[in-house]
């Protein structure tokens, strides 16, 4: 992962070489995983890759106040969900964002600088990372995401929308038939 993550105790979070035996049930079948702990918690990040896209779920179990920076010179455009508990965080270039439970934007940035605040409790995200080219090809049957199209193109960090919206519950039901698919090989990553 070139994804770098500093506690607020300035160390870099190192990942393990091996996850726990009992955080094994959460795991999503054919997923890579990357695993954290130390006095903050544990956090745990799954990611399946698909042709224009990567799907990461990522959990975290704080058992103390803590905030994250995060660091990486790669662009970044993300479907956010929050599953689990509020999310507090600082995306550089556009700011403070606080999505609640069950809510979603989409975000891009032309690098990784952000901060993620953290109280004890445990938390639930989904993200899917598309390519500027999948976003291109839904421009077409969806005109509202020209503006953020034009600030990536531009290299400009923005939101699609300036307000987060609540996911429907058909949203959420797509989202856990994602997470518990079976299907293996392509019919995985074309599912």
């Amino acid at each position: 992962m070139d994804l770098k993550i500093i506690s607020d105790h300035n160390e870099v979070i190192q990942y393990a070489d091996k996850i726990p035996p009992q955080i094994i049930p959460l795991f999503i079948e054919g997923s890579e995983k990357v695993y954290a702990d130390g006095d903050f918690g544990s956090m745990l990040f799954q990611q399946i890759t698909g042709n224009d896209c990567a799907i990461w779920y990522s959990s975290y179990n704080m058992v103390r106040p803590v905030s994250f920076q995060s660091e990486a010179e790669m662009p970044v455009l993300e479907l956010h969900f929050t599953f689990k508990n509020d999310f507090h965080c600082t995306l550089g270039g556009i700011g403070a964002i606080v999505m609640e439970e069950r809510q979603f934007n989409l975000t891009y940035t032309p690098y990784i600088e952000s901060k993620t605040v953290f109280h004890p409790g445990n938390y639930e995200t989904f993200d899917v990372h598309v390519s500027s080219a999948f976003l291109n090809k839904a421009a077409t049957y969806y005109p509202t995401v020209n503006d953020l199209i034009n600030n990536i193109d531009k290299h400009k960090a923005a939101m699609l929308s300036k307000i987060n919206h609540y996911a429907s519950g058909s949203m959420l039901f797509i989202i856990q038939q994602i997470l518990s698919c079976q299907y293996q090989g392509m019919l995985k990553q074309l599912y």
